[in-house]
């Protein structure tokens, strides 16, 4: 992947526009991780997931097509491009996103932030105190000893 620096820096001076090159770009190669570029994340979606994904991916493109929605009519071209332009808006602006399409930010926050509960449970976790996961085991001896972010 070859990026603009220009671009790029656009992407990240104003953080509320919906539009980031660098997130949009990003999410493409994510996409093509399971050997596909369609807007499907496969490896991060698990099967039972990707038909409701389709559903909502389809129904929101028609809405984009027809004019009746806020998302960037780019995210219309192709299942590829919705899935960068909604990663975009996502990124950029997750409480309008939550608030105008709970259906889809549900659906990508599943995706895209799977880890969020864990990082919040072990928060305030320090070495010494029970591991948050209930092993029974110190912090320091159990998670904590198996993660680099701790």
């Amino acid at each position: 992947m070859m990026l603009s620096k220009k671009a790029l820096h656009q992407g990240f001076e104003n953080s509320r526009d919906g539009k980031n090159v660098g997130i949009h770009e990003f999410i493409h190669l994510f996409d093509k991780s399971d050997g596909k570029i369609d807007g499907v994340l496969k490896n991060i979606m698990g099967e039972s997931n990707i038909e409701p994904w389709l559903y909502i991916m389809q129904s929101k493109m028609k809405e984009i097509n027809v004019g009746d929605s806020d998302i960037r009519e780019y995210g219309g071209t192709n299942e590829a491009e919705f899935l960068a332009v909604v990663g975009e808006y996502f990124f950029e602006k997750p409480d309008q996103m939550k608030a105008d399409h709970p259906g889809l930010y549900n659906a990508l926050n599943s995706f895209f932030n799977p880890l969020q509960e864990l990082k919040e449970k072990f928060k305030y976790t320090n070495k010494y105190d029970k591991c948050p996961c209930g092993s029974g085991k110190r912090f320091g001896q159990c998670c904590m000893k198996n993660s680099s972010s701790y």
